[in-house]
């Protein structure tokens, strides 16, 4: 596999995480779930992105994906969220901003490190979710009816979301 391939498909997955996390409802909702659920918004939207794209997803892609994530959120991302969470009301706006640059960039790693495993995968060929309340469900254990409930709203979010715009190209 060429690595321009790979980077290509990150691309894609940033672009698509870009604009569904700006439909109406989108943001709020993946916010929520984060915070109350502790959920990772990127694999909820790198879900969304393999639904929509026919890409392979299922509970041991996203096992896998998140257990490669976890160093990142754990090391980086967190840490840096929290500091501009607490920033938020004594920072100066500029440093604020830096901070809130600093946590997209992170994001943005996590987003190219799963776009290039999904590349991978889809030589594979795997299994896919059959739509995208399917693709969410398994990001959480199949036994939590609470969460799955709450993902269906985020679910119908993001099939509204992704009807706009084009399609990454195959």
């Amino acid at each position: 596999m060429q690595t321009g391939a790979k980077e290509n498909l990150s691309r894609k997955l940033w672009a698509y995480c870009s604009r569904v996390y700006e439909y109406p409802g989108v943001e709020s909702e993946c916010l929520r779930l984060q915070d109350e659920c502790n959920l990772d918004v990127v694999l909820l939207l790198a879900a969304g992105f393999c639904s929509q794209y026919r890409l392979a997803w299922n509970r041991l892609i996203f096992t896998e994906l998140r257990a490669e994530s976890a160093d990142l959120r754990r090391d980086f991302i967190l840490p840096i969220r929290n500091m501009r969470r607490r920033a938020k009301s004594i920072a100066t706006p500029a440093v604020y901003e830096s901070l809130k640059s600093a946590e997209l960039a992170l994001e943005r790693w996590q987003i190219d490190h799963i776009g290039q495993r999904l590349e991978e995968l889809r030589e594979l060929d795997g299994e896919m979710a059959e739509d995208m309340e399917g693709a969410l469900m398994v990001c959480v254990p199949p036994d939590d009816r609470g969460l799955q409930e709450r993902l269906l709203g985020l679910a119908s979010l993001l099939n509204s979301a992704g009807r706009i715009g084009d399609k990454p190209a195959d």
